[in-house]
């Protein structure tokens, strides 16, 4: 009732639409009765579903003219170019609602990461888009755990869309060196509600506007029961998603170390004996 609230009020709103907002609110879905979201713009598995009334931002568009978008409840997925092209769509210019819900950067807010200042820190995090797991190693507290995660969706070419550490020409990505900074070490989380006041740990990952908004967050998503619970697999629009008191755990350690190195590779992550590192969690 309060999204259906929400929506009308919105449209009310419009008195003009300014198609330069990425916003959109689902006026009608001709053929079918609701849209489903997508591991994959080749239809993988079924992540969320929307219908009349939902709001969703596009976040990136492929050559084939398929969408990934990110609905409001923190839901990620493809709509393919052939079902977006049916459905009746409002474009949103509300200003409020865009910088409550899109994850944008003020140039103050981006600091600049000192790479010669990484090996200073004692922690060291791996994350295997293949294995699904996030790997902290910090010797110096006798600190090893192997955490599930989520990662972000599969591209055309069935790969996660979160950037690697080769794909963006780095050795390895960095948290930042100063620990006191705000907007790469958020203790609580609130704002959009879908981060459930988890921590926030931003990473100098950057996206297509050259912007720092990849990090390591709480899991998103609810069961029915209204607990948050973790979808490890590919599921993000590129951040990773973590269980809420493994982020909680991961964030205290990354903030004490400061500067951590983190290597996002695309395969599996393998231990000293060649086995596969991995975890007692399920895949979803």
């Amino acid at each position: 009732m309060k999204r259906i609230l929400i929506s009308l009020m919105l449209i009310i709103a419009l008195t003009t639409l300014v198609y330069s907002s990425e916003f959109y609110l689902i006026s009608n879905v001709k053929q079918n009765k609701e849209i489903s979201l997508y591991n994959s713009p080749q239809n993988g598995r079924e992540l969320a579903v929307l219908g009349a009334g939902d709001i969703f931002e596009i976040v990136q568009k492929d050559e084939d003219g398929n969408r990934l978008v990110l609905d409001i409840d923190g839901n990620a997925g493809w709509i393919s170019n052939d079902i977006f092209e049916k459905t009746s769509l409002v474009n949103i210019s509300d200003r409020g609602l865009q910088r409550y819900y899109s994850d944008s950067v003020r140039n103050e807010e981006r600091s600049d990461f000192d790479i010669s200042k990484a090996e200073a820190s004692p922690l060291i995090i791996t994350v295997s888009l293949k294995g699904l797991t996030l790997h902290a190693k910090c010797a110096l507290e006798g600190f090893y755990k192997v955490y599930p995660v989520g990662v972000g969706v599969k591209d055309k070419y069935g790969k996660s869309i979160t950037p690697t550490s080769s794909s963006q020409n780095k050795e390895f990505f960095m948290t930042c060196t100063d620990r006191d900074n705000g907007w790469y070490y958020m203790k609580r989380r609130w704002s959009p509600q879908y981060f459930g006041g988890f921590p926030f740990i931003r990473l100098n990952v950057v996206n297509r506007k050259n912007q720092h908004t990849y990090g390591f967050h709480g899991p998103i998503t609810k069961n029915k029961l209204g607990n948050w619970y973790l979808q490890r697999g590919y599921v993000s629009h590129g951040c990773m998603r973590m269980r809420g008191e493994d982020c909680q755990e991961l964030y205290e350690m990354a903030h004490k170390y400061a500067g951590a190195r983190v290597y996002i590779i695309e395969d599996y992550e393998y231990d000293e004996d060649g086995n596969i590192v991995d975890c007692d969690y399920p895949r979803w």
